[in-house]
């Protein structure tokens, strides 16, 4: 039967991210939101012995500071309004698609000098509208790069050991024009270095019952000696690769299955359509953490206790991205099982 064998390969550094705060949201509440004055309200209740229940004579303040409230909510969302108005009349479509341009025509990944300059051209933008404060915070974290010269590999060994299908871990693009030479090769942020050579396992999506169905049909509880390979889609790709080393498989291969990602067609696909083409691969971190992986629920600044690398709670299995174009080709040794 024929085998396959998945190669990843990282460098992980500890690099100065640079973290800036979007704030879109509150800038939209700080223009439409009252004051302190404006929206402090009085609400008073007569007391016990000068207020009668029943008594038709009786002067209730309560009734009196309710339709007073009645009356300042109303004013508020005037002015609530009168600010919506202005907003969308400021709001330029062409403007947005140039700004949408600009911050997405070049890879930008994190600690990147391309990230860097996007910050900066952030923060000079912010002081140009008069934000009250304005900083850029540095952290030390550890984040996954690959080595420009040296990308990921899926291949399909025949019984001699014979290749007879290598997917090289370079992504073809679909509109030359998007060739940029800072282009992060397919990856899986945070998976382990290092090869792996089984056979190959589908689990579907990569969840849960989709590995209680390998037990529950196919008798299979462990993965031991398996390649696992999944479609992206339904949960975060982290937990799919976490499930499969639970499983104890030795590496995972994720796809984007067609199914999913080119409704239409493959026909109907980028850069004529909005779908996903057979080239093209997802990529993402696969660590199922927030933050810094050395400096869980603390801040990763100068002079907090980092874990060992080898403490960090990463993936403890080699995985990585294909395009779907190729997973076809890696699904076709299972014939159909």
């Amino acid at each position: 039967m024929a085998a396959a064998t998945l190669t990843t390969r990282r460098i992980v550094g500890i690099v100065v991210a640079v973290v800036v705060l979007f704030v879109l949201g509150f800038v939209i509440g700080w223009v439409s939101a009252p004051s302190d004055e404006d929206s402090t309200i009085r609400v008073s209740v007569p007391s016990d012995e000068n207020s009668t229940c029943g008594d038709e004579n009786s002067t209730s303040s309560e009734t009196y500071d309710m339709k007073y409230i009645a009356e300042k909510r109303k004013e508020e969302m005037k002015t609530k309004d009168g600010f919506h108005e202005k907003l969308i009349e400021i709001l330029n479509a062409s403007k947005i698609g140039e700004n949408l341009r600009y911050f997405s025509k070049r890879p930008h990944v994190g600690g990147t000098p391309r990230s860097k300059e996007l910050a900066d051209e952030i923060e000079k933008r912010w002081r140009e509208y008069k934000f009250d404060k304005i900083e850029q915070p540095k952290y030390n974290i550890l984040l996954p790069y690959v080595d420009p010269d040296i990308s990921n590999s899926v291949q399909i060994l025949n019984s001699k050991g014979d290749v007879t299908f290598e997917f090289s871990g370079r992504e073809k693009l679909a509109d030359p024009s998007e060739n940029d030479t800072t282009m992060i090769a397919p990856l899986l942020g945070y998976a382990k270095q290092g090869s792996a050579k089984g056979k190959l396992l589908y689990v579907n999506y990569g969840r849960s019952e989709d590995f209680q169905v390998l037990k529950q049909n196919f008798s299979i509880s462990n993965c031991s000696g398996y390649i696992v390979i999944m479609r992206y889609g339904k949960i975060f790709r982290g937990d799919k690769v976490k499930h499969a080393q639970d499983c104890g498989a030795v590496g995972a291969i994720l796809y984007n299955d067609p199914a999913d990602y080119a409704p239409e067609g493959q026909d109907k696909v980028y850069p004529q359509y909005i779908w996903l083409p057979k080239t093209g691969v997802q990529r993402g971190s696969i660590f199922n953490g927030r933050g810094d992986p050395l400096t869980p629920g603390l801040p990763s600044v100068d002079g907090v206790f980092r874990l060992p690398e080898d403490k960090a709670n990463l993936p403890k299995i080699p995985a990585t991205p294909m395009p779907y174009g190729d997973a076809v080709e890696v699904l076709k040794i299972m014939e159909g099982k």
